[in-house]
């Protein structure tokens, strides 16, 4: 098995699940600025000190977002400074009560704001690179952390799930595991067997995990540098014939049970949902005419 594949840990992750998923695992910073009085409209020194922190403050991703998403609170904090309403004691100015107030943001985007978990398999050794939505954190130092960027992409009002985009490296294999499934067990023999191969022909692979909102799966997505792409996407689309079952995953991430598991109710759910993608009846529809059939054949 390979090190850190370990399904427990992907619960606090979430996964596409059938191209769907509940609402994005993101984490509004927990460090909010005291509302000491309303911020005035015109506060020219905060414009200023805002204005110069951006020119000075290193953010290592989507710094335009991050300014802008926190724009108002960061004033705030400066005008409560100014006020002399400070969070810290120890704050002696607004630049310096504003300067901790963005290193607790930034803080909180690498704890809590985790969007994928990035492992570089390369030359039998493995390093961890974690991206948040503002920071990277290249854990062992590899210089592939900014290779990687997590993309969020909206299925509806209210769900949505992150994938991980590269220029310089291609996927090659995209997948979901199912957290104590049949399946997750397959997934975890094609992971072993394709990070092996790769190591054996001295290609570089890393391994993406990122999250939607279901709590017990997680997306999985492999990639390697564009120029090895077409040779290791013929090592993955091999073992995917022996390992991976789209039928099996598709009932398993549908009933929350592995086949051998599934009740006569959940084998009907499955029914109806391969019969409305076939004939685009509606969810009614699909489910009338699975339960004549069912009754049909139990006369038999």
């Amino acid at each position: 098995m390979a090190k850190g594949w370990d399904l427990e840990h992907l619960r606090h992750s979430n996964a596409r699940l059938l191209g769907k998923a509940g609402a994005p695992y993101r984490t509004k910073s927990k460090a909010k600025p005291v509302g000491i009085g309303k911020l005035p409209t015109s506060c020219t020194m905060c414009d200023k000190i805002f204005s110069d922190m951006k020119r000075t403050t290193s953010v290592s991703r989507n710094a335009d977002e991050f300014w802008k998403d926190n724009e108002d609170d960061i004033k705030q904090e400066i005008h409560n400074a100014l006020e002399g309403k400070m969070r810290h004691p120890y704050d002696k100015t607004a630049q310096e009560s504003a300067d901790s107030y963005v290193e607790e943001l930034l803080q909180d985007d690498e704890q809590n704001g985790v969007e994928a978990t990035i492992t570089i398999y390369e030359k039998g050794e493995e390093s961890t690179i974690l991206i948040g939505h503002y920071t990277i954190q290249d854990m062992e130092g590899t210089g592939y952390g900014g290779d990687f960027i997590p993309v969020y992409h909206k299925t509806d009002a209210w769900r949505g799930y992150y994938d991980v985009e590269s220029k310089k490296w291609k996927q090659i294999h995209s997948d979901t595991a199912l957290a104590y499934s049949e399946d997750a067990k397959e997934l975890e023999k094609f992971n072993d067997d394709l990070l092996k191969q790769a190591n054996a022909a001295g290609i570089p692979i890393a391994r993406a995990v990122s999250p939607t909102s279901n709590v017990f799966s997680a997306s999985v997505d492999y990639f390697v540098p564009n120029e090895h792409a077409a040779k290791v996407e013929a090592m993955a689309k091999n073992l995917a014939k022996k390992y991976r079952d789209e039928e099996r995953f598709a009932s398993t991430a549908l009933t929350g049970a592995n086949p051998s598991e599934q009740t006569p109710h959940d084998k009907m759910l499955v029914k109806a949902v391969k019969r409305m993608k076939a004939t685009g009846e509606s969810p009614e529809q699909a489910a009338t005419a699975i339960i004549k059939e069912t009754k049909r054949d139990e006369k038999l």
